[in-house]
Parts: structure tokens; C-alpha cells; sequence
């Protein structure tokens, strides 16, 4: 499953924006984003994805939310959780 396929399943609206890794889609109130250096040897076959929507909030900011899901993942990914 790709990022924006995983987005699909958790918005009507497909992100305005990706990054060229494919790991990011983004818009200005919401973004996902593909854990791809997670690895859980319980759930090797599993991959790990994130999301943030913020849909009652008045900002707007798709850099802002571009940010945001990138350094949430990737906090994500040096957690134990990965």
C-alpha cells in the first residue's frame, strides 16, 4: 500500500501534495506518512503508518503539516515502538 492509498482510507480529500520519496502526503490540514525505517521482528511483514488531521482547526499551513508528519515519523521510528 502506498501513502496515498493508506491517506484514502482516512479522508474523503487525497492530499495536495507528496514528497518525491513517496514516504509524505500532505495538505494544509493534514498529512501521512510511511514509517519506512521501522522494523519489528513480532511484525516483520507489517508496515507502520502515521497520521495527523487537524479538520476544525482555522490554520492552514501545508509546509507547517509537512513538517510536522515528517518529524513525527521520524521520532516514531527511533522509538520503541519501531
Amino acid at each position: 500500500m502506498n501513502i496515498l492509498e493508506f491517506s484514502r482510507g482516512l479522508s474523503m480529500d487525497d492530499p495536495k501534495h507528496q514528497t518525491d520519496d513517496g514516504l509524505y502526503a500532505y495538505s494544509d490540514q493534514q498529512a501521512f506518512g510511511k514509517a519506512s525505517r521501522c522494523s519489528n521482528r513480532e511484525h516483520e511483514n507489517q508496515v507502520l503508518y502515521t497520521a495527523i488531521q487537524i479538520p476544525g482547526s482555522e490554520h492552514r499551513d501545508a509546509d507547517s503539516m509537512k513538517k510536522l508528519i515528517s518529524e513525527y515519523t521520524e521520532s516514531l521510528e527511533q522509538s520503541s515502538v519501531c
